[in-house]
């Protein structure tokens, strides 16, 4: 598990995770309202990368692109996967 400090660093590994595990490649985002804490996490089988953000209210669109991008990047991922399995017949 690493944990990250910096926004940048934790976008660029969670990306690059994304895009060359993305079959296996999850993330979520936890909010604590008691700690005012906002955790992200992105996890493979293998690997964990975890940011936490402590003031919300000033970095919630940082969140919100790189849920929009995560999105987009294990989509395609999935799409993919899709076309490349042949087609069922039925007897």
């Amino acid at each position: 598990m690493v944990k990250f400090r910096d926004w940048d660093d934790f976008c660029v590994k969670a990306w690059e995770l994304a895009s060359t595990d993305g079959g296996s490649a999850r993330w979520s985002i936890k909010l604590s309202p008691s700690k005012g804490v906002l955790k992200v996490k992105v996890t493979n089988s293998s690997k964990t990368y975890i940011y936490q953000l402590q003031d919300v209210e000033a970095e919630f669109n940082k969140v919100k692109q790189f849920s929009l991008s995560m999105s987009r990047i294990l989509t395609r991922f999935e799409e993919r996967g899709k076309a490349k399995k042949k087609p069922r017949t039925r007897a």
